[in-house]
């Protein structure tokens, strides 16, 4: 005797422990006399947008939610259906089950990818995340397709085939001379992706997480890459293999003396130079952050804006034209041939650090200076960082507190010089 029943669907709320303003949502699947089962829908929203079993409201985010709650009902309603058909028992965790097979057979990493940054773009344009966390998945989606090229030479991957061993073996391609990231780097990165498998988790396309069972490789510490006054003083006396290693010389003191990011020096005009009485000072939003700054000049960094204010803007071998206060000061290259030849120029005039220079040594530089001077939350707030343990852990040199007390003398000295 074949026995009449019926599928229910509503939705129901749960709220999220990060946030008590937030609520993740779900779908209540109950059957006639077989019971009920929920399941995520793998979407959090504001609280002021459900009440009641339903989202409302009409921003993006609400109407977003609405249409994707709307698929995943029609998707189990087929998954109910079939399961009729073929005279199955259709409970509630079979109906899940038989969805889930038809999607995990159907969804590729690619398309979970662009899922994800679906959401990530939407959460930018509602003021939840700083505009560069899109980039960052963009990034990872890119050096995802190169592993899959290089390893498998597949463009895409289902996710029920992507187990452990394809987690490590990504993280070892990241580290590898192809893309050259270093082991703090691949952490930053191996994050990202598990936040790419957690949306998959919750929308019940994988068991579990894959990036779980992954340790995280060991960081150096990186509190010692910095100059000391005397290698500093040397950098101003560098002797240049040619002319076009000296935008390189001139940049890099600047970041010193300033705490510029290269990201922020290769954008930084003229427009964003104030006087503050009687003072010049950079003002203007860090890349990286989106945070309002504003940074002293000292006499040497004025120097060098002076000196490029008058330099003509290239625009090609033959051409060029006056600047205007909008217009980039600093011609710089980019990151990687900056770097290579910050590396070379250090090399050229034999001094030898013990560890490898590169553009962010300026920042570090610069945090020490202030911190000598001016104490740790001083340079934290110069740097723009959110906590000052970011600059003790980082930035600040903490190896040995008999030496720097010695080393920091002679910065307070030569930091008064400068100013």
């Amino acid at each position: 005797m074949s026995i009449f029943r019926k599928l229910n669907l509503s939705i129901l709320s749960r709220e999220t422990g990060a946030n008590s303003n937030e609520v993740t949502i779900y779908i209540n699947i109950r059957v006639t006399d077989l019971g009920t089962k929920r399941k995520s829908v793998g979407i959090t929203i504001p609280k002021k947008n459900y009440s009641n079993g339903q989202i409302i409201g009409r921003t993006d985010i609400a109407r977003n939610a609405i249409k994707k709650i709307e698929s995943i009902k029609d998707k189990l309603q087929e998954s109910f259906d079939d399961l009729v058909e073929r005279e199955m028992v259709p409970y509630p965790d079979l109906v899940i089950e038989n969805l889930s097979r038809e999607e995990k057979n159907s969804i590729g990493l690619m398309t979970l990818c662009d899922k994800v940054l679906e959401q990530k773009n939407l959460a930018v344009k509602a003021g939840q995340s700083s505009k560069d966390l899109p980039e960052k998945f963009r990034t990872l989606k890119t050096q995802l397709q190169g592993y899959l090229q290089s390893s498998f030479n597949k463009n895409d991957t289902y996710l029920h085939r992507i187990n452990f061993e394809f987690i490590s073996s990504f993280a070892h391609y990241l580290l590898s001379p192809e893309v050259n990231n270093g082991n703090v780097t691949v952490n930053k990165k191996m994050s990202n992706l598990s936040q790419v498998f957690t949306y998959a988790v919750k929308n019940d396309w994988m068991r579990r997480n894959p990036v779980d069972d992954w340790r995280s490789l060991p960081e150096p510490s990186t509190n010692n890459e910095f100059l000391t006054e005397e290698e500093l003083l040397k950098v101003y006396e560098f002797e240049l293999e040619n002319d076009s290693y000296e935008i390189v010389k001139d940049a890099f003191i600047f970041m010193c003396l300033t705490g510029l990011a290269i990201s922020d020096t290769k954008r930084l005009t003229y427009k964003q130079i104030a006087e503050r009485d009687g003072q010049c000072h950079i003002v203007y939003v860090r890349k990286k952050t989106q945070k309002l700054m504003e940074i002293p000049l000292l006499g040497k960094a004025e120097e060098i804006l002076k000196k490029y204010y008058n330099k003509p803007l290239q625009l090609s071998k033959k051409k060029s034209r006056i600047k205007t206060i909008e217009d980039p000061i600093f011609p710089i290259q980019a990151d990687p041939l900056f770097n290579k030849k910050l590396k070379r120029m250090f090399e050229y005039n034999e001094l030898e650090l013990d560890f490898d220079i590169s553009s962010h040594c300026g920042r570090k530089t610069f945090g020490n200076l202030v911190s000598v001077k001016m104490g740790m939350s001083h340079a934290s707030a110069l740097l723009g960082h959110s906590s000052v343990k970011t600059t003790e852990k980082n930035y600040v040199d903490n190896f040995s507190k008999d030496a720097s007390k010695e080393r920091n003398k002679d910065m307070v000295k030569f930091l008064s010089n400068l100013s």
